[in-house]
């Protein structure tokens, strides 16, 4: 959230107005208004130059990668990754009539409705 937008965010609160009524002046989700606004020191807290300056605090610190926290990921081999795809692919959902997505696909392709690159 841009900084003008945590401005509106805070005229909108001192206005008394909910996060529904600031979100659809803003144009996000209901979700990331009221978690601004949450993480930021609540409605009669909220400030948007301290959010701002939380968020920039957040954004920096240094995030580990994913493969550094998670050591099983890193043994995975492209082998392992292929296997869990192909189950995954082949497993009937009950969304595709109790088909596989593979199955679904394939009968896309053959009726020529599949966006093939």
């Amino acid at each position: 959230m841009a900084i003008a937008e945590r401005e509106e965010v805070s005229r909108g609160l001192a206005a008394g107005h909910s996060a529904r009524a600031i979100t659809r002046q803003l144009g996000h989700s209901a979700s990331t208004v009221s978690r601004e606004i949450a993480r930021n020191g609540g409605r009669e807290r909220y400030r948007a130059q301290s959010a701002e300056d939380n968020a920039r605090r957040r954004a920096c610190r240094p995030k580990p990668a994913k493969l550094a926290r998670h050591p099983q990921l890193r043994r995975l081999t492209q082998e392992d990754l292929d296997g869990i795809a192909a189950e995954l692919n082949n497993r009937p959902r009950r969304i595709h009539g109790f088909r596989s997505p593979a199955e679904v696909y394939a009968d896309l392709i053959k009726d020529g409705d599949a966006l093939v690159p």
